[in-house]
């Protein structure tokens, strides 16, 4: 998800001197996506995705205004689906979640309320980049819990890594990781935690891979972006590798053009089916990825 037009700043962290190096707090994995719960400006408690795929984070209409949020300039909404959806800038005085507190975080009020409760369950928003950048958190999956740490889990690039792990850099807002091939083809990838699939091909991965036969042969299904319901196909293609880990014949969604996934900054997502399996952490200020296996 990204809002042509919207300005954007960084949010800050409240970390009292009296709270522990690392805080932690659990999460609901519904239909492979993560669901937080968050008080914004000390109300709620309300149900957000985690999303580093979203940019910048985002509220339901009628909870900003619920909130009594002051509404910027209106700004329209790029990301998949057919539809066309605006989104009002607004400023969330502070996130919590857990013991963890982020202030001034800049977002977005989201018109279109199918999104918000397409997931099997009601959510409220959505924390994105703006939430996440300059800090350093971890998803573990396996445990469902996201731990923000004061400093650094991840040691240096000279520290080893455990065997079925994976060591990766990263630039962009967009989470973008050059150390990924889609049948031994290197592809930028973007690590999206908004996605609760396994791979997905963007159209012109498609294309430079020569993968036209294998989606026109791939099962027809649905799924629901920022901007409504969009066609993908899934199917399996030969494999994958992320950094140092091998995924062979996996099964993967591929996106359209003219579904709202032409001008994508990667060629493939990296998402939660993938992902569900790891501890994954993130160290924003490094930009640095560390993938675990339990």
């Amino acid at each position: 998800m990204f809002f042509s037009g919207l300005s954007w700043v960084w949010s800050a962290s409240v970390w009292p001197a009296s709270k522990p190096d690392v805080i932690e707090a659990p999460f609901r994995f519904l239909n492979n996506e993560l669901l937080l719960e968050v008080k914004i400006d000390g109300k709620g408690p309300y149900s957000m995705l985690l999303d580093t795929g979203a940019d910048p984070s985002a509220i339901d209409l009628k909870t900003a205004r619920e909130l009594r949020l002051k509404f910027g300039q209106k700004v329209q909404v790029a990301s998949g689906g057919t539809a066309v959806h605006y989104a009002y800038e607004v400023q969330l005085p502070s996130v919590t979640v857990g013991e963890f507190t982020a202030t001034d975080v800049h977002a977005a009020a989201l018109e279109g309320e199918v999104f918000f409760t397409s997931f099997g369950a009601s959510i409220h928003g959505v924390l994105g980049h703006s939430f996440l950048d300059q800090r350093v958190i971890q998803i573990d999956y396996p445990k469902r819990v996201v731990r923000f740490f004061r400093q650094s889990p991840i040691g240096d690039s000279r520290s080893p890594t455990a065997p079925g792990s994976a060591r990766l850099t990263f630039r962009d807002r967009k989470v973008l990781i050059d150390d990924v091939d889609v049948n031994g083809r290197q592809t930028t990838a973007c690590l999206d935690t908004g996605s609760n699939g396994n791979f997905q091909l963007m159209p012109q991965t498609i294309a430079r891979l020569g993968l036209e036969k294998t989606l026109k042969g791939a099962l027809v299904a649905s799924a629901t972006g920022f901007n409504g319901d969009f066609a993908i196909r899934s199917g399996r293609i030969q494999g994958v590798r992320v950094g140092s880990i091998p995924v062979e014949s996996p099964l993967v969604e591929f996106l359209q053009q003219d579904t709202g996934w032409d001008e994508q900054p990667c060629g493939v997502s990296i998402g939660n089916r993938f992902l569900k399996d790891y501890v994954l952490t993130l160290d924003y200020p490094r930009k640095t990825i560390l993938l675990e296996r339990p």
